[in-house]
């Protein structure tokens, strides 16, 4: 009989512990954690790069008359380049007037950005060469008293072209937004541009009684070309669009000071004519505002 009891209790326990097993075996099993991606890297801004500018711009450009170094004669009367071309006893006709140059600009910029590691600031180093049509002018109308007997009065029309333009800057820059894909910045440096002058005018001296004589009459074309360098600031923001393309919208200042610019040109009146060397001081500044895309390449990361 004891010996039954221990054989149905054993029988009973082996059922239990298989049930208990099959019992877990068919509960739900917890799903693994998900395993994400990792981020993307953050975008760096180093490397060499190039590309292209296109944009508008509008100089400022201020004329001074400082005379005449070749003084025509030979009929044409020498107080009517020296007087008028140099200001007259009064000073009022070395002012020349101001006129705004406006029009198109585009070119190529190429440089290299390096950005430290770590870190979202930026330096770098940038060179662009511009093709630019500045165009503008202005008339200038003066009346000058050159002796206690006469007077001069005329009108002159003054041309200004600039049609290039180049920098070379140091950038420094700070990026920022998602991926540091953004990246503003302020440039600096050195500047050049060639601007193309030229006038034509025409006078009359009245004498002592307001009338004019036939040789009293003349009139002038001027020309010069001008070269300068000066210097400029600038500011802007870039994006990255994709892994080696940027695109970027700038806004550049450029100073040329006040310079003196030879004019080479051709007095007449109605009897004869006579070259004159002219010499006017031009004060100019530019601003351009451009939008540009780059490639870089990504090389010495």
């Amino acid at each position: 009989m004891r010996r039954l009891t221990l054989t149905l209790l054993a029988t009973t326990a082996t059922i239990g512990l298989a049930a208990s097993v099959a019992s877990a075996a068919d509960l739900p099993r917890k799903a693994p954690a998900p395993v994400l991606p990792p981020p993307p890297p953050p975008y760096n801004w180093t490397g060499f790069f190039i590309g292209g500018n296109l944009g508008a711009g509008w100089a400022r450009n201020q004329f001074t008359d400082l005379g005449c170094s070749t003084a025509p004669d030979e009929g044409i009367k020498t107080d009517l380049c020296t007087e008028i071309f140099s200001g007259g006893r009064d000073g009022t006709a070395g002012i020349l007037g101001s006129h705004n140059a406006l029009g198109i600009v585009g070119g190529v910029q190429v440089g290299y950005n390096w950005q430290f590691p770590n870190s979202p600031w930026v330096i770098g180093i940038e060179g662009t060469y511009r093709g630019a049509d500045l165009k503008g002018d202005h008339q200038n109308s003066v009346t000058v008293r050159g002796n206690a007997e006469s007077l001069f009065q005329g009108q002159e029309r003054i041309f200004s072209k600039t049609n290039g333009i180049a920098t070379i800057v140091g950038k420094l820059g700070l990026a920022s937004g998602p991926q540091d894909r953004t990246l503003w910045y302020v440039v600096g440096g050195g500047a050049w541009r060639r601007t193309k002058l030229a006038s034509v005018g025409n006078w009359v001296e009245f004498d002592c009684c307001h009338t004019i004589r036939l040789s009293d009459r003349a009139n002038a074309t001027f020309a010069g070309t001008n070269n300068r360098w000066g210097w400029t600031v600038g500011t802007g923001v870039e994006f990255g669009l994709w892994d080696n393309w940027t695109t970027r919208i700038q806004y550049d200042y450029l100073d040329f000071g006040t310079k003196s610019v030879g004019f080479n040109g051709v007095v007449c009146n109605p009897t004869s004519c006579q070259g004159v060397a002219r010499e006017v001081n031009l004060k100019q500044q530019i601003h351009l505002v451009t939008i540009g895309l780059s490639y870089r390449w990504n090389w010495w990361r």
